[in-house]
């Protein structure tokens, strides 16, 4: 198996964008429900918090109800994302909230469209019990603890397997994390179909729960994002913890997921690559099914 998956790692880096185009989205998911069960994927439990999900604003854009701020509604979704197939709605979120207005920000994401100015609305969620997450590792050192605590058990999870065969699981893991990090232009979306492949995995997988010693059906994925480097910019690069990204599958949202705050930020760019986030309204009536705004005024 350990030569199988080592075969899957150098098949995968030669697809580059072009080539990734002709392979049919079922043959990545074939490769990974052949070698996932047998790689060092570590299950992590994050305990009741605070999450973080931004939209951005159209052209006199607001968003009124709590649906427009949750998952994609829509039943034809035409596209792959990060961590979803085409037709499939996943709830992607933050742990930090200028994490989450750097995902969606097109001042930051597409600086070749020059924009300079921008509105963002961020809701602020809980999750009403801890939610069962599979970490995917990475390389870099990052200033979040949360990756910190979920690395922590990958590596605890590592030590008690053979050397040679913790070499191949790392290289293979390591890889799906560059894949997740991997900057996607809008319009490139087939560029996502290995990470879709192996989200699509996680999700209807059961996994041995090591800390209840059962069986567990996962809720959704741990992940680190490029993004959240340009998010030290702001407040004190030292303090901050830049924390991580999720997906969570649509149903856990239903389930446990209440819809805490909700405010509207402006993005504005003050430099190339640097720019400042302000919130200008904020909802005056939490936890109500509608939205009304009102002006945000710092206490």
């Amino acid at each position: 198996m350990l030569q199988q998956i080592e075969n899957l790692i150098a098949h995968l880096q030669t697809l580059d964008s072009e080539k990734l185009k002709d392979v049919p989205y079922d043959n990545f998911k074939t490769y990974f429900h052949e070698v996932l069960p047998y790689t060092a994927m570590t299950f992590f439990t994050q305990p009741e918090r605070l999450l973080f999900r931004a939209r951005p604003n159209g052209e006199n854009e607001r968003f009124v109800r709590r649906s427009m701020i949750s998952y994609n509604q829509e039943k034809n979704i035409k596209s792959f994302g990060r961590a979803n197939e085409i037709g499939e709605s996943i709830f992607y979120c933050s742990t930090e909230q200028n994490s989450a207005i750097m995902e969606v920000s097109q001042a930051v994401n597409n600086p070749d469209a020059n924009v300079t100015y921008e509105l963002i609305t961020l809701g602020v969620w809980v999750h009403t019990r801890p939610l069962n997450l599979i970490n995917v590792p990475f390389g870099e050192k990052r200033k979040s603890s949360i990756l910190d605590r979920a690395m922590k058990e990958f590596e605890k999870h590592l030590s008690k397997m053979p050397k040679e065969d913790t070499i191949v699981y790392r290289k293979f893991l390591y890889y799906i994390s560059r894949e997740f990090e991997k900057t996607v232009l809008r319009g490139n979306d087939r560029e996502y179909k290995i990470t879709a492949a192996y989200a699509n995995f996680i999700y209807n997988y059961e996994f041995n729960n090591l800390e209840t010693k059962n069986t567990s059906e996962v809720d959704g994925l741990l992940y680190p994002s490029v993004r959240m480097l340009d998010a030290l910019r702001y407040g004190e690069p030292d303090k901050q913890d830049i924390g991580a990204n999720l997906a969570i599958k649509k149903k856990v949202v239903d389930e446990c997921f209440v819809l805490h705050n909700v405010g509207i930020f402006e993005v504005k760019r003050i430099e190339e690559k640097e720019y400042r986030i302000m919130p200008i309204e904020i909802d005056k009536t939490p936890f109500d099914n509608r939205i009304e705004y009102e002006p945000y005024f710092d206490s």
